[in-house]
């Protein structure tokens, strides 16, 4: 469909829709109002039923430029009728109203306290992480990785490069007015590392691996991990693809075994980061030929913000910067996504003064900078071109596996 060329996921709200209105139809009947989960809070708090762009956008496909949803869409699978049940849109930071009064006594608070919409915690996360100009882009990292960032009236070829590539957007309006929201993610990084770590390194720290395998060069003795343990989402959206660790010999290490982990989480973000935009990847050229940290080009991308359980480690971090070839930036918080909030409410409640770009900006402090060096990122570049060829190489057999365990997973059940 013209209006989904990438497919939906079935966590957004249309195909959950449709699943009620089929197997449920007769709770679909009394339906009044579909909601997604923050809509409902506020209408909880405030009586209000209101739709964020942020979810509405993202999860039910509205365009904002024309202010309504894929009815064509809608009507060739049986849904034209959500259009009915959903609640009018608004913006984030926009004022949804005062909290009710039984609400006020049940939660004990305040008369007049306002509540202002919000959205998804990584989307609208990233305005605590400063990332609200065109161009900028966050990575936030944990048991998956998620990147998402901001352009401003992306080309035909930037929407038709990201297409089939396990890149959801562009989504207009969906967090600042004006700018077009792109998300991309891995499905397994820190979840794998602790996967390793269970599997090799019981009863060591991270810490302790981290200074492990820092003694370890470049390519991991010859070990590249294939970090898709629950599949693949950026850019090769195979649900059937599993993980893999090749090269390995009988004087392998654990210290090996464990950066090679590192690099190949490192290898997938910059394999996402260049899914969303293939120009975002920049070119490194050294201040000095005799100094090891790069300088940033003229007309270079902006550094990427990371915030997450990998800021924990340097060790870790500087990887991700060598390997993406890229500044990377962490936050003096440690919660980002409880900065937004305040950020939106701050903005909507015009008590910041600003809007919430300005608000951004003048909320969030810089941490710790991270800079690539132009020699290590030679290096990884090898490496990173060998990461690429895995998933050509493996996913027929992979596949194959998949079906055979399926197979005999149905034949046992059957017995």
């Amino acid at each position: 469909n013209k209006t989904t060329p990438k497919g939906v996921s079935a966590e957004w709200l249309i195909p959950k829709a449709l699943w009620v209105k089929t197997h449920r139809p007769d709770v679909w009947k009394r339906t009044q109002s579909v909601m997604e989960m923050h809509d409902y809070l506020c209408f909880r708090l405030t009586l209000r039923r209101i739709s964020s762009i942020n979810t509405a956008t993202q999860r039910a496909l509205y365009d904002s430029s024309s202010e309504s949803y894929p009815i064509d869409l809608l009507e060739k699978i049986g849904l034209s009728d959500l259009t009915d049940k959903l609640p009018p849109v608004i913006r984030v930071g926009e004022r949804v109203g005062h909290v009710s009064g039984d609400v006020i006594i049940e939660l004990g608070l305040g008369k007049g306290v306002e509540v202002i919409c919000g959205g998804g915690d990584a989307f609208v996360g990233l305005l605590g992480m400063g990332v609200a100009n065109a161009g900028d882009y966050g990575l936030m990292t944990g048991s998956s990785n998620v990147i998402a960032g901001f352009e401003k009236n992306p080309g035909v070829e930037l929407v038709r490069s990201i297409h089939n590539k396990g890149v959801f957007g562009p989504f207009r309006d969906a967090v600042i007015p004006g700018l077009e929201l792109i998300e991309a993610g891995q499905p397994s990084s820190g979840s794998m590392l602790v996967w390793m770590r269970k599997m090799f390194a019981q009863g060591l720290t991270f810490q302790q691996l981290d200074r492990e395998a820092a003694e370890v060069p470049i390519g991991s003795g010859g070990v590249l991990v294939f970090d898709c343990f629950q599949g693949s989402r950026t850019p090769y959206v195979d649900s059937k693809v599993r993980g893999a660790i090749i090269g390995l010999s009988l004087a392998t290490t654990r210290q090996q075994l464990y950066r090679a982990g590192l690099e190949s989480v490192a290898f997938a973000t910059r394999l996402s980061v260049e899914s969303v935009s293939p120009s975002s990847h920049p070119k490194l050229e050294s201040k000095d030929t005799k100094a090891k940290n790069v300088g940033w080009s003229e007309g270079s991308v902006s550094p990427l913000v990371v915030v997450g359980g990998a800021t924990r480690s340097s060790f870790f971090m500087q990887i991700y910067a060598d390997v993406l070839g890229r500044e990377l930036l962490t936050l003096s918080t440690s919660n980002a996504a409880l900065l937004s909030a305040a950020i939106v409410a701050a903005s909507g409640a015009s008590i910041s003064g600003g809007s919430l770009a300005e608000t951004s900006r003048r909320f969030t402090k810089q941490g710790r900078k991270y800079v690539p060096d132009a020699n290590r990122h030679e290096q990884y570049s090898i490496f990173y071109q060998l990461y690429k060829n895995l998933y050509p190489a493996l996913r027929p057999t992979m596949h194959q596996l998949c079906a055979s365990n399926n197979s005999h997973s149905h034949t046992k059940q059957s017995r």
